[in-house]
């Protein structure tokens, strides 16, 4: 069941952009970047933007293990997490949708980034301060503004920093950085956790906040290290453009895939629920911060299996073809949600 999420997620992220880079590649000045795709797949761009994503995934990833415990350790009920996480992803993709058009018009696509990748340490210092779950709504919701903003124009800016035939490698590689960010935040909160949970504390959310307000500092090096190493193309602004006249013009066969992904993830659901799941089981035996810590490790499993899968996946999508592995992981996305289903059917049998 954890492996499941891992490879499709991973089989699905190098791949989607393949279909939309067929219309917008062709179109965008390429003597720029011609000197980076003649060093090899592994240039700078895609070196630093692999940096910059593992220190961005270490400071958000870290809350996300650790937030089902600071809603529990707050009093707040599980509803409450699928509320935050539910507007938070609905956020992220809207944000996604709306900001190619606004780099395509504005001609700014490394600014904006840039502006995604500030947002995220802002979102912490939210979350950090919460006593309730207002804050914890507005902190969630400008991270994942910021991180719809940035994803997006950051993973065009790796591809087109490559030559059409190493794509899936650059991007496969480009997602395992990403995950080792994922998998040292949550493995180092929760051994700050620990660490904090012997020390003096006014009450039993002192360990979460210390945790949540370290991985501020992972934020804002991802920053520096996006404006120091990446390189962006030249990116021409395109004031004449219309929203939804360029909608219009997207080719048929992308916006087959577009409904697609969207009915996938209408049943798709929070990694974070499932950390809920685990620490609200293990509390009763283990106690609320050693309960997070073990749904924590858990979820830094599941990392690990996308951290192996990323670039192996990358190199099978380029010599066979991109659509019949991304089909394979959206076949595997739907059987983990069955999975996991009948695992909670049995436990409460």
């Amino acid at each position: 069941m954890l492996m499941g999420p891992a490879w499709g997620h991973q089989i699905k992220c190098v791949l989607a952009f393949s279909w939309w880079l067929k219309v917008k590649i062709l179109n965008e000045p390429t003597e720029s970047i011609e000197s980076d795709k003649a060093k090899g797949w592994l240039n700078r761009t895609v070196a630093g933007a692999g940096i910059t994503s593992a220190l961005g995934d270490f400071c958000y990833e870290t809350t996300t293990v650790i937030l089902p415990g600071f809603l529990a350790v707050l009093g707040l009920p599980a509803a409450a997490l699928g509320l935050i996480e539910g507007i938070a992803d609905a956020v992220a993709s809207f944000t996604k949708m709306i900001s190619g058009y606004i780099a395509d018009k504005l001609g700014h696509r490394k600014t904006l980034v840039l502006i995604g990748y500030g947002l995220t340490p802002v979102g912490q210092v939210l979350i950090a301060l919460a006593a309730g779950w207002p804050l914890l709504l507005l902190g969630r919701m400008v991270s994942w503004f910021g991180k719809g903003l940035r994803g997006p124009l950051r993973d065009a800016i790796v591809i087109q920093a490559v030559s059409p035939e190493t794509r899936g490698r650059a991007f496969g590689f480009h997602r395992a950085a990403d995950t080792v960010g994922a998998v040292l935040g949550p493995l180092l909160g929760v051994a700050l956790l620990g660490l904090a949970q012997g020390w003096h504390w006014d009450d039993a959310v002192g360990p979460f906040r210390f945790v949540l307000w370290l991985s501020v500092i992972p934020g804002a090096l991802a920053v520096l290290a996006f404006l120091t190493l990446v390189k962006d193309p030249q990116h021409s602004p395109n004031p004449a453009l219309k929203f939804f006249s360029s909608l219009r013009g997207l080719p048929a066969r992308f916006k087959r895939y577009l409904g697609a992904v969207g009915i996938f993830g209408i049943g798709d659901f929070s990694h974070s629920l499932l950390i809920l799941a685990a620490t609200t089981l293990l509390t009763t035996s283990m106690g609320i911060v050693h309960a997070a810590q073990v749904a924590g490790l858990l979820y830094v499993w599941r990392n690990l299996i996308q951290v192996a899968v990323s670039y192996p996946v990358g190199v099978v999508a380029d010599r066979m073809g991109h659509l019949s592995i991304l089909i394979a992981g959206y076949v595997l996305g739907a059987l983990t949600a069955i999975l996991t289903a009948l695992a909670f059917w049995f436990v409460s049998v």
